[in-house]
């Protein structure tokens, strides 16, 4: 049974299975052509959607990519998450079409006073390998950095 926003019933009957995914910190330059053949890598990509300026068209830094099958959405979450595309890392989190559950929630963790030197990647890495008792808690869907208007 297929739900809102490519979720749809797990085996279990109540366990959604996510086939739409959130692309952030994309480079302004990025083009739709070039996350499709980057997510095409790992499965059959259904549609690509970079979000732009109504006005001027510009990218806002992030997109959509829908896969078909769940089983390929969580292998590109998996295996493309912090990938560099124009030089820049993409950061890959599940969309639940509803934003408020990305933003924040009774599982979002803020961390201040980190090194400038760390980044998504590393923060990720730091929670999920060199502290593993909270691996116990979840698995982490998203790690994102606050940087000023120069990237510091």
């Amino acid at each position: 049974m297929s739900g809102r926003n490519g979720e749809a019933a797990g085996a279990s009957g109540n366990q959604l299975l996510v086939t739409s995914l959130y692309v952030g910190d994309l480079d302004f330059s990025v083009i739709d052509s070039q996350l499709y053949d980057l997510f095409s890598l790992v499965g059959q990509v259904m549609s690509v959607t970079i979000c732009r300026d109504l006005s001027t068209r510009r990218s806002l830094g992030y997109a959509y990519v829908n896969y078909g099958d769940p089983a390929d959405a969580a292998r590109a979450l998996d295996v493309l998450n912090f990938t560099p595309l124009n030089n820049k890392s993409i950061r890959i989190t599940c969309s639940h079409g509803d934003p408020s559950i990305q933003e924040s929630g009774p599982a979002t963790i803020l961390i201040e006073n980190l090194d400038k030197f760390v980044d998504h990647e590393a923060l990720c890495d730091t929670f999920s390998h060199i502290f593993p008792t909270f691996s116990s808690c979840g698995n982490i869907l998203s790690c994102e950095i606050a940087t000023d208007g120069s990237g510091e």
